[in-house]
């Protein structure tokens, strides 16, 4: 992410883009149709260090787990790691 958008990087504190399929909406609502196209629905979250260090390390899946455990809003961009302790 720093070498491609190093002050959006810097700025929110993300080091990579995680693609996959939304685990937030059912199977049925994955998929897109326009007009004789059919498509898969993708969910981009911005990872943080420690997030992409798990998930090199236990798989994404156990992120995916992780970050639904947590309900980790994925469009804020100032969102803490899914990973960091919570605050009292």
């Amino acid at each position: 992410m720093a070498d491609v958008a190093p002050n959006f990087a810097r700025t929110f504190g993300v080091s990579a883009l995680y693609l996959t399929t939304p685990f937030v909406l059912p199977d049925e609502e994955q998929e897109v149709v326009v007009g004789k196209a059919r498509g898969q629905l993708l969910l981009g979250a911005f990872l943080k260090d420690d997030e992409v260090a798990f998930a090199l390390r236990y798989g994404c899946d156990a992120l995916e787990d992780r970050m639904e455990e947590v309900e980790v809003q994925v469009d804020d961009l100032r969102r803490r790691s899914c990973l960091a302790r919570p605050q009292d």
